[in-house]
């Protein structure tokens, strides 16, 4: 196996297992990918850049962007740069967009990080809300768009909704959640097809039963095409020392996406938006045997129903 292909086997891997919250193997695939790197010659910040671009330094539903876990006790991290927030900025100094985005995420994030390994104040950030939605737009107001700057741009929106959530601004943080799902929802299509279906639920309200007609996922599964790429280890339509993303890592992005419309809609008591979206992506979840989605989306969906039913018994107990 040709060390591209041993690539794009071990990204598939390490996508598979982040969404489904398994990460007792990723020392070992990540220790295996940085010798394939330097096996090709790879510089270190060329190679720290590209994992952080295709977002494979944390698993599925993580709020740190990069796991520290692995950080700390990961042989191929083992050097004192990888402890400062300076040797990671300049790995990518040579993309703005991904620069914002990193600088970003720890501004609001980690207030308490050093600048350095020599330098122990704080970090410090001056990106703001209009820096990160400037970076975002511009990538995708180039014609035509690449799946490349749909993917980075729908990270850019997906975590300043996140701030925004953090700061109350609940409405703003909907209009940017609405557009990163836009975004990956234009690549879940390229890389996945799905059937939907009416389906039927019988419902006990105002002492009669009553039928609620829904639609639902009946088949989720990869392109064809896709899949053979996948498996077959093809890397002659790929560029392995750029980013790379994998049909996995764009249904974590799609599900987290999904997840964070729902929630929101559900915040700001759109009971009905709420559960379309959070329905949705329990049965992607469902079907796709993801453990952690399954939890997030019925979590969420319980607090619907409670609200629900303490909003009906206040109805009920003012009427009477």
């Amino acid at each position: 196996m040709s060390p591209d292909s041993a690539l794009l086997f071990l990204y598939n891997t390490v996508d598979l297992l982040a969404m489904k919250g398994s990460m007792e193997f990723h020392n070992d695939a990540y220790k295996l990918m940085i010798r394939l790197f330097e096996w090709k010659n790879v510089q270190m910040e060329m190679w720290l850049s590209i994992l952080w671009e295709s977002r494979r330094l944390t698993h599925a539903l993580c709020v740190s962007p990069v796991n520290d876990a692995l950080i700390m006790t990961s042989p191929g991290f083992s050097g004192e740069q990888f402890r400062s927030i300076d040797s990671w900025i300049r790995c990518l100094m040579g993309s703005p967009p991904l620069l914002v985005g990193f600088q970003h995420s720890f501004s609001y994030l980690f207030t308490n990080l050093p600048c350095s390994h020599n330098n122990h104040k704080p970090y410090m950030s001056d990106i703001t809300v209009d820096d990160v939605k400037e970076a975002a737009f511009k990538l995708i107001s180039n014609v035509p768009g690449t799946n490349y700057s749909f993917f980075i741009a729908g990270h850019l929106f997906y975590d300043l909704c996140e701030r925004l959530i953090a700061n109350g601004c609940l409405f703003e943080a909907l209009s940017y959640a609405k557009e990163a799902h836009r975004l990956r929802t234009k690549l879940f299509k390229e890389k996945f097809m799905y059937t939907v279906e009416k389906q039927s639920e019988n419902c006990t309200g105002g002492g009669s039963d009553m039928q609620k007609h829904t639609y639902g996922l009946s088949d989720v599964r990869m392109q064809k095409s896709i899949a053979c790429e996948v498996w077959s280890f093809d890397t002659h339509s790929q560029d392995m020392d750029a980013c790379y993303l994998s049909p996995w890592k764009i249904l974590q992005c799609y599900l987290e996406s999904t997840l964070q419309v729902g929630t929101i809609h559900e915040l700001i008591g759109n009971g009905i938006e709420a559960e379309m979206f959070l329905r949705w992506g329990k049965d992607i979840s469902c079907s796709q045997s993801l453990p952690l989605f399954i939890v997030a989306f019925s979590s969420v969906l319980g607090v619907l129903g409670s609200v629900r039913k303490g909003t009906s018994k206040c109805q009920t107990c003012f009427e009477t």
